[in-house]
């Protein structure tokens, strides 16, 4: 019997949706193993309760198979689960009080995350508060969260996401090469490096990249006192690069 091919394509659409379902399930259960068998019940009860609130359920899931991957003890695993659990719950908290539509699990993991990274939640109220559409809010999370694993000031770096994101929004996923740019041809600190995109894009009409030529402009006179000792000194006291932890150093337990 012959398929149409509005047939075929219904089928792979019903059969994409099915296998989407299964991949989602799979991410929220718990791992197959005995070493869990003391703190499942426990853990399951966390995932249950994330998973009803609508909070990422997989970020439990995924920390619970890193420790066992890593042969964390039971118990330990627990507690971290358990911190995990209560930032999701208080980025989730924060999200809703923050902002008034538009209040996804995307943005709730984006927060856990630049969290992780050492942002606190506070420094991230202006991106949360934007008008911008979800998914470039989602993007400048992104963005703080990868400046942060880089190295960079947590509340700096989100104040800078911040005003591209309500100056130049589409722009706000080229905001971590931008830095990046301006820091190595200035060879200047992470914190200046924000800082001088920061002055721009308050005096530059609001486009990004009209921020980022009018600071590399000045690179040539970057010998000027802000040499590469002066980044290093700089670095060492203002960066957020010592607070970043994770399962790999005793589970991570989380810095707030």
């Amino acid at each position: 019997m012959a398929i149409s091919r509005r047939s075929w394509s219904v089928s792979s659409a019903v059969l994409a949706a099915l296998l989407g379902a299964g991949a989602a399930q799979a991410a929220t259960t718990l791992p197959e193993n005995e070493h869990l068998d003391a703190v499942r019940p426990a853990l399951q009860a966390l995932v249950d309760r994330a998973d009803k609130a609508g909070v990422p359920a997989d970020l439990i899931v995924s920390k619970v198979r890193e420790g066992l991957a890593k042969g964390v003890a039971p118990e330990t695993i627990r507690l971290v689960a358990e911190q995990l659990a209560r930032e999701l719950g208080e980025a989730n908290d924060f999200l809703r009080a923050h902002r008034k539509t538009d209040a996804t699990a995307r943005l709730v993991r984006g927060l856990a995350e630049a969290r992780a990274a050492g942002v606190q939640l506070a420094a991230l109220a202006p991106l949360i508060e934007s008008h911008a559409r979800e998914p470039l809010v989602a993007r400048g999370l992104e963005a703080v969260t990868d400046l942060g694993l880089r190295g960079y000031p947590g509340p700096r770096a989100a104040f800078v996401v911040g005003q591209v994101l309500e100056r130049d929004p589409e722009a706000v996923g080229q905001v971590v090469a931008s830095v990046e740019s301006i820091r190595r041809a200035q060879t200047i600190s992470r914190a200046d490096a924000l800082d001088a995109l920061s002055r721009q894009m308050s005096s530059a009409g609001g486009s990004l990249q009209s921020a980022v030529n009018r600071s590399l402009e000045g690179s040539e006179h970057s010998a000027n006192g802000n040499g590469r000792n002066g980044q290093q000194g700089n670095e060492r006291g203002g960066g957020v690069a010592g607070d970043k932890k994770n399962m790999g150093n005793g589970m991570g337990m989380k810095n707030k």
